[in-house]
């Protein structure tokens, strides 16, 4: 469990990427297998422990439940600011988020595969419980080079939550975290400037 990180503990990831991260079942016994959660992240207590995620990016990252990050037992784990992008959930019974997510957890200013899909039988999502939360694609600079940046135009930009930034830390890139697109309309919450969802701000090199 947790193709990059596996947490029993208190758990900060700030600005970072995870991308092409997977885990798979294993065989416990001959009629058991276990394992397969969180292709990204997993978390596991039996008491209660509390985690956060801010300013990253998953793409590409898969398990049977939670193909980015996965939360079991008492350790819910909250997302700011946050991309999820062709992430791949294969268990037999996911939900619409399960390629982002699967557990317990709030999510706040994030793109978020799947977020607002209504599951079979269940009642539509209320989008309230998820302030500021997108399912919109990105638009990478260039996905198939690995360049996970948000390109001109794209929706991620001006979106998030400056209440929940590392301000004085850079990006993913070493550039600064709050820059204005006077290109665009600033969508997330705050004063101008206001950071951008994922790892990367726009316009940085």
């Amino acid at each position: 469990a947790g193709g990059a990180i596996y947490s029993r503990s208190i758990l900060q990831i700030d600005n970072s990427l995870f991308t092409n991260n997977y885990v798979e079942s294993y065989e416990v016994q001959e009629w058991l297998s276990a394992g397969d959660y969180g292709g990204a992240i997993s978390t596991h207590s039996y008491s209660p422990v509390f985690s956060v995620v801010r300013n990253s990016t998953f793409v590409g990252t898969s398990a049977g439940e939670g193909g980015g990050i996965a939360t079991l037992g008492e350790h819910p784990m909250d997302v700011y600011n946050s991309i999820f992008q062709d992430n791949i959930a294969t268990g037999s019974e996911t939900k619409p988020l399960d390629p982002s997510f699967s557990g317990t957890g709030d999510f706040f200013y994030s793109n978020m595969q799947g977020i607002f899909t209504q599951e079979i039988g269940e009642d539509p999502p209320d989008s309230t419980n998820s302030p500021g939360c997108m399912d919109e694609n990105p638009l990478f600079i260039n996905a198939a080079l690995y360049d996970y940046r948000p390109g001109a135009g794209s929706p991620c930009i001006d979106a998030g939550d400056n209440d929940f930034i590392l301000s004085l830390s850079p990006d993913l890139s070493g550039g600064i975290r709050l820059l204005d697109d006077l290109a665009t309309v600033d969508t997330g919450n705050g004063i101008a400037p206001i950071t951008d969802m994922g790892a990367y701000e726009f316009s940085n090199p």
